[in-house]
């Protein structure tokens, strides 16, 4: 996701740096990540509130902002414009908080796009109210023509994450492609996306392969409310 903040959205800073796994290597992300466990969390939506702020690393230490600058309506619903810019890379996305989890509703990618596009269904990013095992279907944003039931995502467990932002209580989000052998280790705080693992896996599956490898990392660093 890629995936994807707002994790649908970070993919596309995704570090390249590779770690090779040997054969026999479990699908155990939390190990990949120095987590442990931690409580039972409850998430139930996005913090989508204007002027709250968040900054990154990728695993090549390029950093970027993500920041909810705006309240509008799209289709005659509230809709929060989310601004990510890193690396001189400007992109908007539109994102709701609905009853059944987040969705990003629509997008503008300045480099290749003049005009705002919107999602019909919109993208079910996360599913809320947080439930452990629940699975839906997502999509991959890194790309101007959005697949948008490309993923697979289902809720893990709980751990306790520490990034330089500080230390959160967490759920796993493990999500995978059902088509490129991309899977992602995403772990979610009430204060949203504090890291996330990208492993590429000749397997084309959930999991890690004797071909997997650490793709790229996204790291909070800080956040502003």
């Amino acid at each position: 996701m890629k995936n994807i903040i707002v994790f649908i959205l970070l993919a596309c800073f995704m570090s390249c740096t590779k770690s090779q796994f040997s054969s026999n290597t479990k699908y155990d992300y939390p190990t990949l990540t120095d987590t442990i466990p931690g409580p039972p969390i409850q998430i139930d939506s996005f913090p989508l509130k204007v002027g709250n702020t968040w900054t990154y690393t990728t695993g090549s230490n390029i950093i970027y902002t993500v920041k909810v600058v705006a309240d509008t309506m799209i289709n005659s619903e509230r809709a929060a414009r989310v601004d990510m810019i890193g690396d001189s890379t400007i992109s908007t996305s539109y994102y709701a908080n609905r009853s059944d989890g987040y969705y990003l509703v629509a997008n503008r990618y300045y480099s290749f796009l003049d005009s705002l596009h919107i999602f019909k269904p919109a993208v079910h990013v996360l599913s809320f109210p947080l439930a452990t095992n629940a699975t839906w279907q997502t999509g991959d944003s890194s790309v101007v023509v959005y697949y948008q039931s490309n993923y697979s995502a289902t809720w893990g467990n709980f751990y306790k994450v520490t990034t330089p932002a500080g230390q959160f209580n967490c759920c796993l989000l493990n999500l995978y492609s059902l088509y490129n052998g991309l899977s992602y280790s995403c772990y979610y705080s009430s204060k949203g996306l504090v890291k996330e693992v990208e492993i590429a896996s000749a397997s084309k599956g959930p999991g890690l392969g004797p071909y997997s490898f650490v793709a790229g990392t996204i790291t909070l660093t800080s956040v502003n409310f």
